[in-house]
Order: C-alpha cells, then sequence, then structure tokens
C-alpha cells in the first residue's frame, strides 16, 4: 500500500442535490422515470422504485442520477436504520434527502471502486450521523467531503472491482434463494391451514377471506389478548429528545434498530435513565416487531439478550 495515493474525497466528487415534484399536480407523477427517496433505497444496486415521475415532474422539482453514479441518503429517519449507499445501475430521479455522488477526477478513481470503498466504511459514515431530533438524523456533509481516502492505481482497483462483484453476486443468489424459501414457506403454510385434505371437501363456509373450513373462526387483530407499543408511546417527542440519547457505546440497555434485527449485530445502546423513561417499549424477548417507517412491513421474532432493551422509534412490538 505504500504506492497508494491519499486524496481529500471533496477534491475527487461531488455532490448533487436531488428533489421533490408537488406531490398535488398529477402531471408529475406516474410517468416513467422511477423516483429515489429514503424508503427505495434498500438495495445496494438500484434502478427503479415504487414511484415514478413524468418528464414534467422532473423538470419541475426533481434530478436525474446517471448511471454509474452512487446516492448517498444524508437526511431522514431511515438514517437510524442503515446508512444506504446505492450504486446506480440505470438512471433514476432523486429526491432533496439524498445526495448524488459523481466524480471530478475519473483518472483518480472508478466509480464503481468509491462505491465499494464507501459501502465498507458504513461505520465511519454513521459516526457523522448528528441527530435532529426524534426519528430523524442527517449526515454532515461538510465532514463527509473532508474525509481522506487512499487509492491504489487504476489497475489495482480494477482487481479490487473484480472481487467484491463476485461476492455482490453471491449476496444476489442468496437473497433469491431466501425468496423462494419464503415463498415454499407462505406454501406450505397455506398447503396446511387452507387448502388442507380434510378441509377441501368441505364444509365450508363464505367468508371476506374466501371459502374457510365451517369450524373455523374469524377474529379481527384487536380481539388478539395483546398489546401494540413503540417508541412514541413513552411521551412526546420534546420529553424523548431530552430524555433518551442514543449511544455508540456499550451501556445500560441495548436501542433495538431494524438493522439490528436483519444483520443480528446489536451495537447500539441507552443509558439506564433512557431505558426506565422507555419502559413502554421494553423487550423481554419474543415479541413480534414490525417496521412502519422506512422497511415498511419487515416482520421479526425479538430474539433474547444478553441485557435489558428497549424498540427504536418506527417500530412496533406485538
Amino acid at each position: 500500500m505504500s504506492e497508494w495515493k491519499t486524496y481529500r474525497l471533496g477534491d475527487i466528487i461531488q455532490l448533487k442535490s436531488g428533489g421533490t415534484p408537488d406531490k398535488s399536480n398529477p402531471d408529475y407523477w406516474g410517468g416513467s422515470i422511477p423516483w429515489i427517496s429514503a424508503k427505495s433505497m434498500y438495495d445496494d444496486f438500484i434502478s427503479t422504485s415504487d414511484l415514478f415521475i413524468t418528464e414534467e415532474g422532473l423538470q419541475a422539482g426533481s434530478k436525474i442520477a446517471k448511471k454509474d453514479s452512487i446516492l448517498l441518503l444524508t437526511r431522514g429517519s431511515g438514517l437510524f436504520n442503515r446508512i444506504p449507499v446505492c450504486y446506480v445501475v440505470s438512471d433514476v430521479a432523486y429526491n432533496q434527502d439524498v445526495k448524488n455522488i459523481v466524480l471530478k477526477q475519473e483518472d483518480v478513481t472508478s466509480i464503481k471502486f468509491l462505491y465499494y470503498w464507501l459501502y465498507g466504511n458504513k461505520e465511519l459514515l454513521s459516526s457523522m450521523l448528528e441527530t435532529t431530533g426524534i426519528g430523524a438524523g442527517k449526515i454532515d456533509t461538510k465532514r463527509f467531503l473532508n474525509l481522506s481516502i487512499s487509492l491504489p492505481s487504476q489497475k489495482e482497483q480494477a482487481r479490487y472491482i473484480h472481487l467484491m462483484d463476485l461476492l455482490f453476486d453471491k449476496i444476489e443468489l442468496n437473497r433469491r434463494i431466501n425468496a423462494n424459501l419464503e415463498a415454499q414457506a407462505q406454501a406450505l403454510f397455506r398447503s396446511w391451514f387452507v387448502d388442507f385434505e380434510p378441509f377441501r371437501d368441505g364444509p365450508f363456509v363464505d367468508s371476506e377471506l374466501g371459502k374457510i373450513p365451517n369450524d373455523f373462526q374469524i377474529i379481527k387483530t384487536g380481539e388478539i389478548p395483546m398489546i401494540i407499543t413503540d417508541f412514541v408511546a413513552n411521551g412526546s417527542f420534546a420529553s424523548l429528545k431530552d430524555n433518551v440519547t442514543i449511544l455508540q457505546e456499550k451501556d445500560y440497555a441495548y436501542f433495538i434498530r431494524n438493522v439490528d434485527l436483519k444483520d443480528k449485530k446489536f451495537e447500539t445502546y441507552v443509558n439506564k435513565h433512557a431505558y426506565e423513561f422507555l419502559s413502554k417499549s421494553a423487550l423481554f424477548g419474543n415479541e413480534i416487531i414490525i417496521s412502519n417507517v422506512g422497511d415498511v412491513g419487515s416482520v421479526f421474532l425479538c430474539p433474547k439478550l444478553d441485557a435489558e432493551f428497549n424498540l427504536q422509534m418506527q417500530q412496533n412490538s406485538d
């Protein structure tokens, strides 16, 4: 690495801001241009979204991130779940909470090497996260641009890129395998509890869920004896801000985030005062946790940990 050269990140890249077309104007939405916000940034490589804008919408308030550039989420509640850095596979539009990273010095580094460097330094990016209120945060872009980056030659970079591409291809293959296994699990559940052989010949009754065995009962989820709670059940946003500080160093209790449950790594904490203040969202293990912001609808069974733990914002537990 003695031949690697060190640069200030802001000297080799620039950040471009996006925007949001007026959502009350139907002429701006429902077109063919994918529009990226924090909710769309859950894949490492990004090419589409669940929201699309028209050419008029693009001209009225958004920007295009070109293929082979990088998107970085710099503001919003999603930053507490993860630091999203996405590689742009095909042109997309993006909103004001997202920065498009493009190269100023293409002779110094390739954009894909830079992406893998950022991906591998998510903890460093997390250290720049500033809290702007309960459930909101931002990355200090001035600090971001002042980061130092050491770069090998372009030829050496190409070797690293090849290796990382192979790893990410394997990750994508595993993701597809997991999706297939989930589909099989759902099919198995249906075969056991809906299409099970003794039920197929009836007797059935018609219901809002379709035909069901006549000895099945339909009830509302609210009729099930359970408690639904979340972070903000503990008080107003002002009182939460005054009493809860999220810590990166080990302390009295874990503070459970969506990303922790996904990665099965728990490294965010609160002190004893905050834990006791958050008594209405204390966890004990085996609760069902559902994300209601960001990665909406993701479901986890809460593990048992070696210390006390609380539920983070943007999630509900049952």
